[in-house]
This record gives C-alpha cells, sequence and structure tokens, in this order.
C-alpha cells in the first residue's frame, strides 16, 4: 500500500448501542469532525486521525439515517418523513416536516439556507432553512428523485427509473433527460463536465448490476465510451481536488481508487475494505482529498489517509468542547477561617429553607372587589358605560374593601365570584345577546353590529335554527335556488326561507336585525319537524335550561337539507342543491350466513363523524382530516337483517362506499357527549393559546378582538397569543378511491384530489362553567359577492354571526376550539373551483299572483262592502299609489318583573300575528276600493284578539267556525311582496308596525306613514282617530275597527298633507302646531266635543 498514496488508518464503532448499518457518512466541510448515521437513527461523530467520539445524538427513533448533510451553521440529518437541523454540539436546532413529504430519499444544499429534498415522491421540494417552510414545489418528477448532485450549469437529479435529468438551477425546469441505465440507478457523481453512473439492467427477468460506468460530457451531452469493470460497482465520488479520478465502493467491498479515463488499470489504490461477511454501504471523501471513510453493513467506520495527521479541511475552524471542569480544592475540617460558600451545594429536587414561595416573590396589588348584585341589576348602560343609582348604605362613586386583617386571622371574607363565565374568559362577542328593554323595534343595535351584514332577531321560539339560517344564506348555492323558488304549498319551508332571503338581501344599512317570524312560524307547523322533537312547546327560561340546543341542532340541519331537496316536478332548483351538496353512497349488506350480498345506492347531505374505532394514543387519528375519511368508509355489524336467500333475519355486516362527492360537504362533528369530548380534548386543546392562563384570566379581552384599530387598547387581543396548530383545517383535501373509499391527500396538486375550503364553522358556546344553558354561533368565511349585495365597503373574510351581533374576526377566532366552552358542532366545506352562482336569480313572485290560481283561501265566505280585484288591464307599477291597513292579535302576552327601584325588566317580549290585511286603489276611477282584503287563518292560540283595537272576533280566524274570507298568510304575503317588488308607494297609519309583524321589509321610500307626516319633533304621536276627527271631521273607530275604514281615512289624510305641503312648508308647520294645541287642549279625547 505504500505507492498508492492511501492507506488504512483507523476502524470506529458508530454506535455503541448495537450493530446497525451505517447508512451514511459525510467529512465536514468546516471542521475536522467525520459523521455517520446508521439504521437506527443515530448520528454520531468522530474528531482527529484516531477518530475520538465526539457527539452522539438520536435523531428518530423509527426511521433510518438516510444522509448527513454538514452546513456552516447546523449539521442536517435526513430521515423517511423529514428532515433535523443539529448543531455541531449536539443539540437540536429544528424539525422540518410536511403533508407533502411521502419518502424522503436525498438533500442537496443550493443555498446557505436553501436545500432539496427528494425520494420516493413525486415532487421535488425547496426549503427555507431559516424560516423552516417550502418555498417551492416541483411536480414532474413522476420516477421520483433518489439522488441530487449539483453542476456549475445544472441540478443533477437521479430518478429510480434509471435516468437522470438536468434542472435549471434558478427555474428547477428539466431541461435535459440523460439515460444511464437500463433498469435503476445506484449512484453517480459530476465533476467539471464530466458525468459518471453506475446502475443496473434487466437481465433474464431480472436486475443484475452493470459492469461498467455510463459516462456522459455535459458540454454537448453526449454518451462517451462505458468504462468497463472486473467487478460490480456500488458507489462511486470524484476526488474534489483531481479533475477525472475517482474512488469507487464495489459489492463485495473493494475499494478502487483510479482515472476514469484511463480506467482500473491505472487504479492507485485498491484495499478490501470490510471483513466477517459486512458490506460496504457508504462512502465519502474529505475535501482536501487526503481522506477517505467506509461505512459497513456492521456499523463500522473505516478510514483511510495518505499520511497519520492528513486533515480533513484545508482550513478548518476550530471545533467547540465543552468547557472543562475546574477542580475543587479541599478545605480542611479544623480549618475555622475557610469559606463555606465556595463549596457547590448538590442540585436536588427537594426545597431549601432559603427558597421562597413563588407568590411571595411576585409584585401583588389590591384586587378591585367585585361590583354588587343590586348594583349591576339597577344599572342602565349608556354604550359602553353604566349607570346605576347609589345605594343609601354606600358613599358615592365608592365601593369598599373586605377586611384583609380577618381574612389573615382566618375568618372568611364575604367575597362573591361574578358567575363562572369569569373564570372562563368567554369574549363578550361570543355570548348570549340578550337586549333588555320593551321596545325592540327601536332598540339601538349599531352596538352589536357595525357591519352592514344583517344579524336575525333572537327573541322567538325556535330561535336556535338563527346560527343554521345564516350558513344557508351564505351558500351561494343555497341563496341562489331558494331565491327563485315559490311554490303553492302553504306550508313551503323553501318558500319561507325563499322570503327570508330576499328580506336579508334587501336589509338597509343601519344594523337592525332581521326577525324570522314567518319562516319559525311555518316550521313550528311542520309535522315533519314537530316528530324529529325540532319544534319547541314553549320558551321559558326553564326550557332554556333542559334542551340541548347543539343535539337539535344536529337534526334540524339533515331536516332542512331535505326540505331543500325534495324534488317536485315543478322546481328543478330542488335538483340542483340536491347535486351540489349530497354524496351518493352504495350501502352492501353481507349476510354472514350464507354469504349472499345486496347494495343499496342512497344519498346523503350530512356527514357524521365516527368515533368507534378511534385510538386516544393516536394523535394522528384524531385530526379532523382523519376522522373525516374514515367515516366516509365503515363497516358495522347488524343482529337483524333480512336475507332474501335463507328467508330469515340473520346477522349480517354492513359496509358503505362512496361513488361521488358533493361540491358542498357538510360535517357533524356530534361532540355531543362526555366521552367524545374526552376523547378530543387532546386535540381540541392544541387550538388553545400557549400563553399563561393566569395572564389571561387577569387580563380583560377587547370587544373587537384581533379587529381592534386602538394603539393603546390595554385589553386581550386573540392575534397576541401564539396558537398551535388549528384541529378544523382551513382546506380539507379528499381522495376518492376507484373501491369507494375516501383517503385524505396530502397535496392538492393530483387531479384525482378534491380540494375543500372551509366556509362555516356553527360553535357551541357555554354561558358558565357551571351551567348546563349554552348557546349556537356561527362562523362564516363571507363571499365577496355578499360585500357587494349589502355595499359594504370593510370586507372581511370570517364573521361572527350571533344572532343579531355580527363582528368582523380574525381566523383565530373562527378556528380555534375550546373544549370548556367553545365546542365544534357544524363544518361545512365547499369545493375549490365550483361554478358558485354569484347573481341573483329572476323574481319567481310577477302579477299572476293576483289571479285566481292563486286564491289560496280557506273558506271562500262572501266578502262585507265593496271588493273589486285587480285586472289584467289595470296598470299598477312603480309610484302608484296604495292604502293599506292591517288588525293583529296577541299570541303571546309581554311578561315582565318589577325592579327593587320601580322599573319594569322586561322578560318575553310580546308577539303578534297579523290576522287582516286590506290594501284599496289610492288613485284612478276606483280609487278607495279594495283588491286586497283577506282575514289571515292561523293554527296558533291566541292569547287576546284585541277586538277593540283590531275588530277581530274570537273565531273569527278558525276556519271551522269563520264566517270571514279567510286566506292563508302566504297567499296575503305573496301579493304584498309583488307590490313592493314592483315600487308601489303604501299610505298608511303606523305601518311600520303593519309591516313589522307580517315581515315583510319594505324600503322607506315607498312608504308613506300618516304617524310622521303629521308629527312634530320630540312631540307625541297621534292616534289615527284624532287626525280624522281634527282634519276631516269624522268620527272613526266609534264601535270596533275596520280596516277598510281606515286605510280610506289614511288616504284622505294624505290628500291633505299633499295639498298643505305644495303651498308652503311654514303653512304645515302652523297646520301641526294648532293641531297639537287642540289636542293638549282636549286631552287628545274626542268624545267631549262630538256630543
Amino acid at each position: 500500500m505504500s505507492g498508492c498514496g492511501y492507506e488504512y488508518r483507523e476502524t470506529a464503532i458508530a454506535d455503541i448501542g448495537g450493530a446497525f448499518g451505517v447508512n451514511s457518512v459525510a467529512f465536514d466541510r468546516f471542521e475536522e469532525i467525520l459523521w455517520s448515521g446508521n439504521a437506527a437513527g443515530h448520528v454520531s461523530s468522530h474528531i482527529g486521525p484516531n477518530l475520538g467520539r465526539y457527539t452522539s445524538f438520536q435523531v428518530h427513533m423509527e426511521e433510518e439515517i438516510r444522509q448527513i448533510l454538514p452546513i456552516e451553521s447546523v449539521v442536517l440529518c435526513l430521515t423517511r418523513s423529514g428532515l433535523r437541523g443539529q448543531l455541531r454540539r449536539g443539540i437540536p436546532a429544528f424539525t422540518f416536516k410536511s403533508d407533502l413529504i411521502t419518502d424522503l430519499q436525498t438533500v442537496l444544499a443550493t443555498g446557505p439556507a436553501a436545500v432539496l429534498l427528494g425520494g420516493h415522491q413525486e415532487n421535488i421540494l425547496e426549503v427555507d432553512l431559516n424560516n423552516q417552510r417550502i418555498v417551492r414545489i416541483v411536480n414532474d418528477t413522476t420516477s421520483g428523485c433518489g439522488i441530487l448532485r449539483r453542476h456549475s450549469r445544472f441540478i443533477c437529479c437521479g430518478g429510480f427509473d434509471g435516468k437522470i435529468s438536468l434542472r435549471d438551477p434558478l427555474t428547477l425546469r428539466e431541461e435535459h433527460s440523460l439515460t444511464a441505465h437500463m433498469s435503476a440507478l445506484n449512484d453517480f457523481d459530476v465533476q467539471g463536465n464530466t458525468l459518471i453512473s453506475c446502475g443496473f439492467s434487466v437481465r433474464s427477468g431480472a436486475m443484475v448490476p452493470d459492469r461498467f460506468l455510463t459516462v456522459y460530457d455535459l458540454r454537448m451531452n453526449r454518451k462517451m465510451s462505458p468504462v468497463p469493470l472486473s467487478l460490480e460497482p456500488f458507489l462511486l465520488k470524484f476526488m474534489p481536488a483531481f479533475s477525472s479520478r475517482l474512488a469507487l465502493l464495489s459489492t463485495m467491498g473493494q475499494l478502487i481508487v483510479f482515472d476514469a479515463i484511463a480506467g482500473p488499470a491505472s487504479a492507485a489504490m485498491m484495499e478490501h475494505v470490510t471483513a466477517n461477511g459486512a458490506i460496504g454501504i457508504s462512502l465519502d471523501i474529505s475535501s482536501s482529498c487526503q481522506c477517505i471513510a467506509v461505512g459497513d453493513s456492521t456499523g463500522y467506520v473505516h478510514r483511510f489517509s495518505i499520511s497519520p495527521d492528513s486533515v480533513v479541511n484545508s482550513f478548518s475552524r476550530p471545533t467547540e468542547f465543552a468547557d472543562p471542569i475546574i477542580p475543587i480544592e479541599p478545605i480542611a475540617v479544623d480549618d475555622l477561617s475557610a469559606a463555606l460558600s465556595s463549596i457547590p451545594m448538590p442540585v436536588t429536587p427537594s426545597k431549601r429553607l432559603s427558597d421562597w414561595p413563588a407568590e411571595l416573590i411576585k409584585p401583588r396589588y389590591r384586587p378591585t372587589p367585585p361590583i354588587p348584585d343590586d348594583i349591576l341589576e339597577s344599572m342602565r348602560m349608556v354604550g359602553t358605560i353604566g349607570y346605576a343609582p347609589k345605594p343609601a348604605n354606600r358613599r358615592p362613586n365608592q365601593i369598599s374593601y373586605p377586611n384583609f386583617r380577618s381574612l389573615s386571622k382566618g375568618t372568611p371574607a364575604k367575597l362573591k365570584k361574578n358567575g363562572d363565565s369569569e373564570d372562563l374568559m368567554i369574549p363578550k362577542k361570543f355570548r348570549r345577546m340578550e337586549p333588555r328593554t320593551k321596545n325592540l323595534e327601536d332598540y339601538d343595535f349599531s352596538f352589536y353590529n357595525r357591519t352592514n351584514l344583517p344579524g336575525l332577531e333572537n327573541s322567538l321560539m325556535n330561535s336556535y335554527c338563527n346560527p343554521g339560517l345564516q350558513m344557508l344564506y351564505y351558500h351561494p348555492t343555497i341563496r341562489y335556488h331558494t331565491l327563485s323558488h315559490l311554490c303553492k304549498e302553504e306550508n313551503c319551508l323553501k318558500c319561507e326561507l325563499s322570503f327570508l332571503f330576499h328580506m336579508l338581501d334587501q336589509t338597509p344599512p343601519g344594523n337592525a336585525p332581521v326577525y324570522p317570524t314567518n319562516f319559525l312560524r311555518t316550521f313550528r307547523f311542520n309535522v315533519e319537524a314537530t316528530n324529529l322533537g325540532l319544534v319547541l312547546p314553549d320558551f321559558s327560561e326553564n326550557l332554556q335550561e333542559q334542551f340541548d340546543a347543539s343535539k337539535l341542532f344536529q337534526t334540524w340541519v339533515p331536516f332542512i337539507y331535505q326540505q331543500l331537496v325534495q324534488s317536485r316536478s315543478d322546481d328543478a332548483s330542488s335538483n340542483d342543491i340536491e347535486r351540489s351538496f349530497s354524496f351518493q353512497q352504495v350501502l352492501t349488506t353481507t349476510c354472514l350466513i350464507c354469504g349472499s350480498a345486496s347494495g343499496k345506492r342512497s344519498t346523503s347531505q350530512v356527514l357524521n363523524l365516527n368515533y368507534r374505532d378511534v385510538e386516544k394514543e393516536n394523535k394522528d387519528s384524531l385530526q379532523f382530516s382523519s376522522l373525516v375519511s374514515n367515516s366516509f368508509s365503515f363497516e358495522n355489524y347488524l343482529d337483524k337483517a333480512w336475507c332474501e336467500r335463507c328467508q330469515h333475519y340473520n346477522r349480517a355486516q354492513q359496509a358503505r362506499k362512496i361513488e361521488l362527492l358533493p361540491e358542498v360537504l357538510t360535517i357533524n362533528c356530534d361532540i355531543t357527549t362526555e366521552d367524545t369530548l374526552v376523547l378530543l380534548r387532546p386535540v381540541l386543546e392544541s387550538d388553545v393559546p400557549t400563553s399563561d392562563s393566569k395572564q389571561l384570566k387577569t387580563q380583560k379581552i377587547c370587544w373587537d378582538g384581533s379587529n381592534c384599530k386602538n394603539t393603546m387598547c390595554k385589553f386581550l387581543h386573540h392575534d397576541t397569543r401564539e396558537y398551535q396548530k388549528y384541529w378544523i383545517p382551513e382546506r380539507l383535501y379528499l381522495k376518492l378511491g376507484i373501491d369507494g373509499t375516501v383517503d385524505k391527500a396530502n397535496a392538492k396538486d393530483e387531479k384525482e384530489n378534491r380540494s375543500y375550503r372551509l366556509h362555516s364553522v356553527i360553535y357551541k358556546i357555554a354561558e358558565t362553567k357551571a351551567s348546563t344553558r349554552h348557546h349556537l354561533v356561527a362562523c362564516i368565511r363571507v363571499n365577496p359577492f355578499y360585500h357587494d349585495v349589502h355595499d359594504h365597503s370593510d370586507k372581511g373574510e370570517w364573521y361572527l354571526f350571533n344572532d343579531y351581533c355580527v363582528k368582523k374576526i380574525g381566523i383565530d377566532d373562527a378556528l380555534v376550539c375550546a373544549p370548556q366552552w367553545k365546542i365544534p358542532c357544524f363544518v361545512s366545506y365547499i369545493l375549490e373551483g365550483s361554478n358558485l352562482p354569484l347573481s341573483t336569480p329572476t323574481n319567481p313572485i310577477a302579477r299572476d299572483v293576483f289571479s285566481d290560481n292563486w286564491e289560496l283561501k280557506v273558506l271562500k265566505n262572501p266578502r262585507e262592502g265593496p271588493f273589486k280585484p285587480l285586472g289584467n288591464d289595470e296598470h299598477i307599477g312603480k309610484g302608484t299609489l296604495v292604502s293599506m291597513d292591517a288588525e293583529f292579535v296577541t299570541l303571546q302576552s309581554e311578561e315582565a318583573e318589577l325592579k327593587s327601584e320601580g322599573k319594569p325588566v322586561i322578560i318575553r317580549p310580546s308577539h303578534k300575528a297579523v290576522a287582516r290585511i286590506t290594501v284599496i286603489r289610492g288613485e284612478g276611477k276606483d280609487e278607495g276600493v279594495p283588491f286586497l282584503d283577506d282575514y289571515i287563518s292561523t293554527f296558533d292560540h291566541v292569547a287576546d284578539y284585541l277586538t277593540a283595537y283590531s275588530g277581530i272576533q274570537p273565531g273569527d280566524l278558525d276556519a271551522r267556525s269563520s264566517a270571514r274570507c279567510l286566506a292563508t298568510l302566504k297567499s296575503a304575503y305573496v301579493r304584498l311582496r309583488h307590490l313592493v317588488d314592483i315600487g308601489v308607494v303604501f299610505v298608511g297609519h303606523g305601518l311600520k308596525n303593519d309591516f313589522f309583524v307580517i315581515n315583510l321589509l319594505v324600503p322607506p321610500e315607498q312608504i308613506r306613514d300618516t304617524v310622521h307626516l303629521f308629527h312634530l319633533p320630540h312631540q307625541r304621536m297621534i292616534s289615527l282617530k284624532f287626525l280624522a276627527w281634527y282634519y276631516l271631521g269624522a268620527n272613526i273607530q266609534s264601535g270596533s275597527h275596520d280596516s277598510v275604514e281606515d286605510a280610506r281615512t289614511a288616504l284622505k289624510l294624505y290628500r291633505i298633507y299633499i295639498k298643505l305641503i305644495n303651498d308652503d312648508e311654514k303653512t304645515l308647520r302652523d297646520s301641526l302646531k294648532k293641531l297639537y294645541e287642540a289636542g293638549t287642549r282636549r286631552s287628545w279625547l274626542i268624545e267631549k266635543t262630538l256630543k
């Protein structure tokens, strides 16, 4: 060996823990260190010519080390599933993993902090090590990438099919492709303009190593004459300091150093490296070309060098070692002047006497006592400031502190917590909305909704549906097809949804919520909803704590989907909704006795998450995407199932296979039991902020959350806390297999994968820690189309819909779960790339609703007085004047309680229902003649008919005994809607209240209300009866109210108002002053003056 230059110097064991093969060896380019990694996931480093041990650490417990790449800052260790960055001292720097990683094989440094990752996967990943994120993905590597080498002009990628791809270093696009070997590629290297490789070919149906080296000239990409060998090559490396000399390791363990041009005959070294049946499996050459390292299959590292003091690098930086331990000088026992503090104390887990408790070394401030309940109950809120009367036994603007001296003596202090909601720290925007006011119509909702997106009122029965209604409305597909629907069925929920969505579209900016009165009324009378237990019998405080809104909602969503997709011969929109929201499935039942199978094809709109076969210890199976894929394909056993072959009930196995995935995927999380919540708590708590929980309890949460723009705000914001990975992913990738199974996908770039984007999440919000009361809220990603519909300038992506509270929120507020108070109930995804109908359909309500075909009468009794329906030749359109009046009955009386200071507080507001609707012509030859005059049939229990004010007698609205011409509310509603849509101008007295009870939204420019026309600012409103006496000299409503008479009177008063305003505004003002003077003199009574 003296003439060859390299001699065997040293052998060292890579890992003392076991004889695992050394898969990778690498000389450090910056320090005098040799790195080795074995099949057990362990990395060791050796320093100096004698291979002394420097550091040793475990990278992965189950996966092997496939490549080691030392760079300037860290040492990169590649495993199958990730990339570990480790300091040379053995301290972990980072671990990079990604869903795009399938099976890594090689890593190549392209810059100081940039690497390329390749392997048994169809992509090459470019990773930024500073931020540990993927910056580029190359998806055209169909055969994978097992080897990466750097050339001055190319990035050389060796595939598993024997081909080498030459890529541009900047764009990573493939420039050339070289076929090096017919079957597979074993190793290759590049030096200058020469590329040499070794590999396999197929002979007689088996892969055989090629006994030659393939040579390419990269200047012309031309194949040169191969280099024949007498042995089977396994690994090869170019010598860095030579142009054509390389080192080759054979499959039998021979190490040869020769010139590639001259061939093996010019071998400068030939040595059998290993013994005892071991083979060499890794090879590396130092940058100085003075050392060669070989790792074998038994766990040993062999070092060859030119001389005993050979160096790894020409100019290496000094290696950092641990600080030496300074010996302690002994102290004599009888030395009284010795410093005992010089003796180090042993580190023990026990506490010393000098250790102070943590609570005694922190600054403490006297806590502010809670505000007493009697002050809170009498408090009146003006904006964000509360005002309360001073109690007689307290000083003004002062609150007494408890006697803390008595606490130290053991006397219990009378401190009361403000409920358990303080422990939960629920933000105000997520809490239940309960306005304590008598007149909800005039309530200022701008404090709860500063957006132009409308909310929904929650004071009605069955208002737990509100989050679902918002979720349906902000689905463009449902909104479009529902708005285009109209049928003649009396209690059609789809029609009522269409009317509700139209009101949501037409709600003007003003932050007032929409009342879903008619929808909830029809929902209450639906037989199927009643049988499912979805209709609450009463809306009381006690019942609120009895029912579980989340369980009701889980039944309500499939029910409402079924109502929307019920096929009718004249309704094509139902088919479109079913096609978008339903996934097609096949349920196969197999008899366990005879083995016969029968399949049944069906559709479903909601996917229920299945937790039966989930292991609590396996967090991957608890991830949302894993639960979704497992829930699509399930198998269960039936104790009794009918078998056609056996003609008997036998035990059977039932399995589900999916044929088609929907465009809109609705998922029921089904977290309704304590066992399910305990199972998911580890992954749900990963969404909880990682900051100190004590800090969260002592700091209040800002009302605006992450959207707060106040730079001086001292409250807690969600965006200031660090969150871990969301349990509910923002995007969900699914792949439908040929066998009907649905698997989660790692990348969305594959053509067969379906990428879903999160649309909405319905959360169950606990009110307090101890109470069972809770409510539902909706977090919805609002499509930009809806901002255009509502003329909303402050456009956001995520919004919180908590009944009438609508807030723009960040993604943290939308996706972060909290097991104690915020639990996901329903999740909805929309397929990316779906053709959503982002427009408003043609109005289905046309002029034909006034025809006889739309006379949805319950009883066709003759009407009293003159009546003439609209004729086909009668013109009515924009600006046409009509006069309207409506009468009402009370379904639910108002309930209030009297506080200690004598002020009433509304517990339950009153609810009214329309009983009669009258519309008369306001111009033309038939002026004053009604064309719509119907009594509205109702099945509700009427608490008060209000006969003195409405003229409605008991029994008038009962179809079994009424002598009136009864019609359905829907029949009258669609006719009024048509008048509103074509721009008719309504005249009446108190029209705001009329349209409010009818649940119809009318633009203010189409209303001429005599209540406001004959009114002075800061004065009382005047009744229609007094206005008729003063201006018309008529005594109306002397017996009972008549809506036809009231409508005609309002029309006459409007004519007088037009005459006054046309003369002069001063004339109108003087007339109104005289009106108020007359009313004040007579105490607004007219009976005495008419005698």
